[in-house]
C-alpha cells in the first residue's frame, strides 16, 4: 500500500465521521429553493397548458409574429417567427443569415419537430399547448445554442 492511500479501517472511520455530521438546515433549505427554481419553467408551462383548454387562446386562422434577440459572444442574432395557428406551423428567419438546427419542444420536453436552418430559414410543425424552440447556430467555427421563451399555441 502506498503512503497516499488510506487503510480500509481509516477509510471506514472517515466515512462514518462524514455521515455523522448532519447537513445544516439552512443548507438543505437553500438546496430545496435551488431545485424549485430549476423546475420553474416547467411549472409555469404546466400552468399555462392547463389554462389553454378553457381559454380559447387563438382564433382560427390567426398568424402571429414574434421576434427574439439571440445574443452570442461574437454575433447578435434576431430570430423572427411567423406562427400560423390554423396550419399549426411556424416559419422562421434568422438575421444575420446562418446555418444550424432547431427543434420545437413541449413543456414535457418532447421533441415535436426538428429542422435544419439553411440560409437562415426554417419551417417547423407545431403542437397545441405550450412549446418553445431550442437550437444551435453555426457561425464560422463557433456553435451557439439558443432557446426561446415558452409560447402558447
Amino acid at each position: 500500500m502506498s503512503d497516499d492511500m488510506l487503510s480500509e479501517g481509516d477509510f471506514i472511520r472517515l466515512v462514518e465521521r462524514a455521515l455523522a455530521d448532519p447537513v445544516p438546515d439552512h443548507v438543505l433549505e437553500a438546496a430545496d429553493r435551488a431545485l424549485e427554481l430549476a423546475h420553474m419553467d416547467g411549472a409555469l408551462a404546466e400552468l399555462l397548458s392547463s389554462e389553454l383548454d378553457t381559454a380559447g387562446v387563438r382564433a382560427a386562422g390567426a398568424v402571429e409574429v414574434a421576434t427574439y434577440r439571440l445574443v452570442d459572444a461574437d454575433v447578435d442574432y434576431t430570430l423572427r417567427l411567423e406562427l400560423d395557428h390554423a396550419e399549426m406551423r411556424t416559419a422562421g428567419q434568422l438575421f444575420p443569415s446562418a446555418s444550424g438546427v432547431v427543434g420545437v419542444y413541449t413543456d414535457s420536453g418532447e421533441l415535436v419537430d426538428r429542422a435544419d436552418i439553411a440560409a437562415g430559414s426554417f419551417t417547423l410543425h407545431l403542437e397545441r399547448g405550450v412549446v418553445h424552440l431550442r437550437g444551435e447556430i453555426r457561425s464560422g467555427m463557433t456553435l451557439a445554442g439558443f432557446r426561446t421563451p415558452w409560447m402558447a399555441i
